[in-house]
């Protein structure tokens, strides 16, 4: 190993690897036998936080991704320009290996990663192998998430340690891939057996600026197939099909029959459910399973997805929703299922994100609810009145429109205010169990405001 990373560095004594023993990416966590990879981004302000962060911990040696121009106090390795994925390839090669027979699957896509991924392990557990999902929810196995981390998908040496870890005693991964983790090459060295790409539709142009670079980051997923490998798309999204069209190793897959959609659970109402499922199907028989046998009716929804509640003649539903393509088919598919009854719509946007799809939002809530519920998500550091003016600017003046900024408050007012007959659907929260206000989580969570309001209805109950 020491030649391989010698050869990928600009400056630094490669013989050091002899006293270190572990590989890690937090600096908190430094130890002289560890190395730590420090992405240093540009900036005098990024150096001087590195250079305080060390005051209190020091490496064995401290990967960094430039040159810093000065001494840190500790032996450092200065990555080669556009070597640091591979690096760190051969360095969690070495600390992290990933068992020879574990078999790796992936998802992408804008909306429906985390319930693909989350119906191939269902799936493939019932069908007695042994797996575990990486995503949004964390680490999964047998319906029960064992770790998080905060991110759709993990850094690159914090993903291998998983895999590593995890796959010592597993069949199968399934994990998603989001667009900035193949952007950033946080799946480099990988090679997945299989792909599934969900849906492609506006999201996180406040990473990657356009709709055009969003999708070739998402592309990227080819270059980690194996060779014989394939990426499943839903035969139903026309628009990335044709797009994919000029790849060979795209299949497209087939939705189901009226027949067969008649005896699926209500969590499949969805269109876009029944996609994921579509999806998932076609993932989980890369791994031999029988997928004929597959009991549809034991298939739960992941923690936050399409969550319903049902008291006195009212409906409640908490999904992930947090995007103009994802809220439009929720409301579609709500509106499918619940034709004669008034749908409410309740949601927010995150700060700090891509405001283009503010309006687009209040467009889709418009186009299905007859009463709609502008509030916050996570304004983090932007003031939550002008993201909310955002929103309402989509809103066509067809729909009662309702603003109120705390969520909490909102929430309550409108679960109060529900009659017999009507749907509420609260959007953009989902598993979550914060709202993330300034850099501060402050607790929260739609599922428990929501049971917690049906436990005091029943109680009050004769």
């Amino acid at each position: 190993m020491k030649n391989e990373v010698e050869a990928l560095l600009l400056s630094g004594d490669a013989d050091l690897l002899k006293k270190i023993k572990q590989l890690d990416w937090r600096l908190e966590n430094a130890t002289s036998e560890q190395i730590v990879a420090y992405q240093l981004a540009p900036g005098d302000s990024a150096l001087i936080k590195l250079k305080e962060r060390l005051q209190k911990k020091k490496p064995g040696i401290l990967l960094v991704s430039r040159d810093p121009g000065e001494e840190l106090g500790c032996p450092i390795w200065i990555a080669r320009l556009d070597a640091w994925a591979e690096i760190l390839d051969h360095l969690c090669h070495h600390f992290f290996p990933i068992p020879s027979g574990l078999r790796m699957l992936a998802v992408t896509g804008t909306n429906g990663k985390t319930t693909t991924a989350d119906l191939v392990l269902q799936m493939g557990e019932a069908a007695g192998l042994r797996g575990f999902s990486i995503g949004t929810l964390g680490v999964r196995r047998e319906g029960k998430t064992i770790e998080e981390f905060g991110l759709t998908t993990p850094g690159q040496v914090q993903l291998r340690q998983m895999l590593s870890h995890y796959g010592a005693n597993a069949d199968f991964v399934v994990m998603e891939a989001s667009s900035h983790a193949l952007e950033q090459e946080r799946v480099f060295g990988l090679k997945f057996e299989a792909a599934a790409w969900t849906s492609f539709t506006q999201d996180h142009l406040d990473y990657h600026g356009t709709m055009d670079a969003y999708f070739k980051s998402k592309e990227k997923i080819f270059e980690y197939l194996k060779p014989n490998g394939f990426v499943f798309v839903p035969a139903s999204q026309d628009e990335l099909v044709k797009r994919l069209a000029s790849r060979k190793n795209v299949r497209p897959v087939a939705g189901f029959t009226q027949e067969q959609q008649e005896t699926l659970p209500v969590f499949f109402l969805a269109r876009f459910n029944e996609e994921n499922l579509s999806s998932a199907l076609a993932l989980i028989g890369q791994l031999g399973v029988d997928t004929s046998q597959v009991e549809f009716s034991k298939l739960l929804p992941p923690p936050g997805r399409f969550y319903i509640r049902e008291w006195e003649g009212r409906t409640a539903i908490v999904d992930f929703a947090h995007t103009p393509d994802a809220l439009e088919n929720i409301l579609r598919a709500v509106k499918d299922a619940f034709p004669k009854q008034r749908l409410i719509g309740l949601f927010g946007c995150g700060g700090d994100r891509d405001r283009t799809k503010r309006p687009l939002m209040g467009q889709a809530a418009a186009k299905f609810c007859d009463e709609i519920v502008v509030t916050s998500d996570n304004p983090r550091t932007e003031n939550p009145e002008q993201i909310i003016q955002d929103i309402v600017k989509g809103i066509s003046a067809t729909a009662v429109l309702v603003i109120e900024e705390d969520r909490p408050t909102a929430v309550r007012g409108i679960l109060a205010k529900l009659r017999a007959g009507d749907v509420l659907v609260m959007a953009g929260k989902g598993h979550e169990d914060y709202i993330l206000k300034g850099t501060t989580k402050v607790p929260y969570s739609d599922i428990a405001e929501l049971d917690g309001f049906i436990a005091r209805v029943k109680g009050k109950s004769p």
